[in-house]
């Protein structure tokens, strides 16, 4: 295999737009999205409206488009197998639910109005109808994939949806605990957000019959990328602006959630300057005046910086997992979107 270009993407810097890093799997993206309408259907006339409102605003497609771009590279080369893409098709449906009826019980247990810009499920139909919806797309999900997909396959998807559940709750019991160490804070997204995208990755390959070392490949790009794209979101929280982020500057410290650039700030401080912080930190609610005193720490410290960094180096890991694979399009769009994840603005 030829080797991968190691080169860093510079903070602010989108290499390529996200429509011509999907360029290679854009007609299946488009079907996809058709897809995912047609099994969310219902004679139910509020399950209808819900479903609509919910299809309307699903952000970037990752998961769908990491299963589709893994599925391609694996068949570089040859002619794509059709019970390989009818399964890549159907896993790409399945992670996409999977992960939008996760973010409509993230917005009911953070009591969230806006999601990427749009009102929440939540606020729009309150929380009873909204946790019923989030079920409903888990039963769709494993009941399609029980129908179509290989068993070993749904038992990854299965895998990944357990940690990611276990995940949250790690996420929740943490709140406000402001001595979170970095091992705690990696472990919590790694379940939380990167096993999800790494089993994305990981059943393209098994869908297109991949050997155990793509596999491998595969799962750890998956998971590099998933956590870089984390520490993307903890940054975006302090840097970008309540419409460009379609929610207030500084949510995640206001929620008691300790990202990676304030524990890598009070890790910088000294004692007396840390105690203070975590005092402040404990506060809830947070007071504007506070949340800034904590921003302005954050960026003092060095903590922004200090967490590109991080994301950065996970992502030229990212990149140096694909070396396993040949090269093809839908290769150079991985590796263009690991970048992409770091460098993006929303």
């Amino acid at each position: 295999m030829a080797p991968l270009p190691r080169q860093s993407v510079k903070a602010g810097q989108e290499a390529r737009k996200l429509e011509d890093i999907y360029a290679p799997i854009a007609k299946d993206l488009a079907l996809n999205e058709e897809q995912i309408r047609k099994a969310l259907g219902s004679g139910n006339d509020m399950v209808a409206e819900m479903v609509a409102h919910v299809t309307q605003n699903m952000g970037k497609r990752v998961r769908s488009a990491l299963v589709l771009l893994c599925n391609q590279a694996c068949s570089a080369g040859k002619p794509q197998d059709p019970r390989s893409r009818e399964q890549a098709m159907m896993l790409a449906e399945a992670v996409e639910l999977i992960h939008n009826a996760t973010l409509i019980h993230d917005d009911i247990i953070d009591n969230s109005p806006l999601r990427r810009g749009v009102r929440t499920l939540n606020y729009a139909w309150g929380n009873e109808l909204s946790v019923l919806m989030g079920d409903l797309l888990f039963a769709r999900v494993f009941a399609r994939l029980a129908a179509h997909v290989d068993g070993p396959i749904i038992v990854r998807v299965a895998q990944a949806t357990d940690e990611l559940c276990d995940g949250e709750i790690q996420e929740v019991r943490t709140r406000y605990l402001v001595t979170l160490s970095e091992g705690q804070y990696y472990d919590t997204i790694y379940k939380k957000t990167a096993s999800l995208i790494a089993a994305s990755c990981e059943v393209g390959g098994m869908a297109a019959g991949a050997g155990e070392a793509t596999l491998r490949a595969l799962n750890a790009y998956g998971a590099k990328v998933g956590l870089a794209f984390q520490i993307a979101d903890d940054l975006l929280d302090l840097e970008a602006d309540e419409a460009t982020l379609g929610k207030p500057q500084g949510h995640d410290l206001l929620e008691g959630k300790m990202t990676l650039p304030a524990i890598l700030a009070l890790a910088r401080a000294t004692s007396s300057e840390r105690a203070v912080i975590q005092e402040l930190l404990l506060e809830d609610p947070l007071q504007p005046a506070q949340l800034q005193r904590a921003m302005e720490f954050i960026r003092a410290q060095g903590g922004i910086g200090l967490a590109r960094a991080q994301a950065l180096r996970l992502v030229d890991e990212a990149r140096g997992a694909l070396a396993a694979l040949p090269d093809s399009p839908a290769r150079r769009s991985l590796e263009d979107l690991a970048g992409f994840f770091v460098a993006r603005k929303h």
